[in-house]
């Protein structure tokens, strides 16, 4: 058998690139040594597109989608195993996905109860104009965290739904409205009479 060396074979410390193939460095006292990565542009089309549809839904959620009782909807909007995230990225995940299915698709903005109806407005997710969106809406009703139960299907009229809730507003219950299977209103909490 031979003879164990009295040092480690290569102790020294390096760091830097060898050319384009090589990157040696250190992390918390190890050192490694790793192909050389070249950074992807941030002009690339996927890129400067990810950054447009960032920025339409901050300027959205700053100056359109910005109400009391809208944001209360997102807070209690309750798919939280695929969007597990804050009120913001949750919207930005959705708008982004609506955006890029239809580029008139719109989002819930103001609702007004009455003693029979719920009048639901519905705004374009990117300019914040009447909704011209077509399509059937589903209507989703239920009580104090009970099991969602289709109410109706309707499509917007005019930018809005019109939605009776005489039964429903005798128990204050939650409404909410998919499209394409993706919550367009956060869920919204009728008020007692």
């Amino acid at each position: 058998m031979g003879q164990e060396p009295a040092t480690p074979l290569l102790s020294f410390g390096a760091s830097g690139a060898i050319g384009s193939a090589v990157v040696y460095s250190s992390y918390k006292k190890c050192s490694y040594t790793r192909k050389y990565v070249k950074p992807k542009p941030s002009t690339t089309p996927e890129a400067l597109k990810a950054k447009q549809d960032l920025e339409k839904s901050i300027w959205s959620w700053k100056n359109i989608f910005n109400g009391v009782i809208w944001r209360e909807c997102w807070k209690r909007f309750d798919n939280f195993m695929e969007y597990p995230d804050p009120d913001f990225i949750r919207f930005n995940n959705i708008a982004t996905e609506i955006r890029n299915k239809d580029p008139k698709a719109s989002f819930a903005h103001t609702y007004t109860p009455t003693e029979h109806t719920l009048k639901i407005d519905f705004l374009d997710v990117t300019e914040g104009h009447k909704s011209e969106e077509t399509g059937s809406f589903e209507i989703w009703t239920r009580w104090k965290g009970g099991a969602w139960k289709l109410k109706e299907r309707q499509e917007l009229i005019n930018g809005h739904l019109l939605i009776d809730i005489t039964e429903e507003r005798k128990k204050s219950p939650e409404i909410k409205i998919i499209k394409d299977k993706i919550n367009r209103s956060g869920t919204y909490r009728i008020p007692p009479l």
